[in-house]
């Protein structure tokens, strides 16, 4: 019985080499069968704005011995620092600028977990960063997860008028037989999404689709991770709510390690 199932498997391969290829056979296990998260990060990612003598930004990625990620670095001072719970879980999310030169943050994302299927984001505009709850309360977000742990529903309960949030604004994410969330007009490639390479970037993007959506990048390396990032309303991170956004961004370019 043992040999017949080999023999079935291997008429199986042999289909598929005859109908498509030994490439295409390869490329078909490498799309689907790769599992990048642990085995790749993100080292660094560049892009040009376009204008001024500092055109080109740098935003470097740095993580601790048990591969967290725990700082992004883009400038002397503008950084984005991460701390964790002892589960593992995101704790908190520091952007800070040159206001940390004098002991004060940008913001601060503080994040709690009160049951298994919730996840709660506070934020706060501008406060001092050794007691981030002292600044102003300017938003917080309760959101609801499926039984694969991914954000599929959020609510703003609390917003003031400068964090720029709608109190009881309520956001829904589905996910397609693939595992992709299901964007209007959005179609996927077969190749690994980034964000899954560190559940921080699930996270914060609303993101956890497997693949790499066709209109965010048609550049890949070896691995099937996007190398070129194009521009849409989805970028990858905003890299911590920092100027990345900026309508005059090109060029985006995404450096791995393993």
């Amino acid at each position: 019985m043992k040999n017949k199932n080999i023999l079935s498997l291997l008429a199986v391969i042999c289909i598929l080499v005859i109908q498509t290829g030994c490439k295409k056979v390869a490329d078909f296990y490498t799309d689907i069968h790769l599992d990048v998260k642990g085995r790749y990060q993100v080292k660094n990612v560049s892009f040009t704005t376009g204008y001024g003598p500092e055109a080109v930004k740098n935003y470097n990625f740095f993580y601790s011995d048990d591969k967290k990620l725990e700082k992004i670095q883009y400038g002397e001072y503008d950084r984005i620092e991460f701390t964790y719970n002892p589960q593992g879980k995101l704790r908190k999310m520091m952007t800070l600028g040159y206001s940390a030169k004098y002991g004060d943050y940008d913001r601060a994302d503080l994040f709690s977990y009160p049951d298994s299927n919730t996840i709660i984001q506070t934020i706060y505009y501008g406060g001092q960063i050794w007691e981030p709850i002292w600044g102003l309360d300017s938003a917080v977000k309760v959101m609801k997860l499926d039984n694969k742990g991914r954000v599929i529903w959020e609510k703003t309960t609390v917003a003031t008028t400068y964090s720029g949030e709608i109190k009881g604004r309520i956001l829904t994410y589905s996910y397609d037989a693939d595992g992709n969330r299901v964007i209007p007009a959005v179609t996927y490639t077969k190749k690994p999404s980034i964000r899954k390479l560190d559940d921080v970037f699930m996270l914060l993007d609303r993101n956890y689709s497997v693949n790499t959506a066709s209109d965010e990048s048609d550049q890949f390396n070896t691995a099937g991770l996007p190398v070129r990032l194009k521009r849409n309303k989805r970028d990858f991170l905003s890299l911590g709510y920092s100027n990345f956004k900026n309508n005059s961004i090109q060029d985006v370019v995404v450096e791995y390690t393993k």
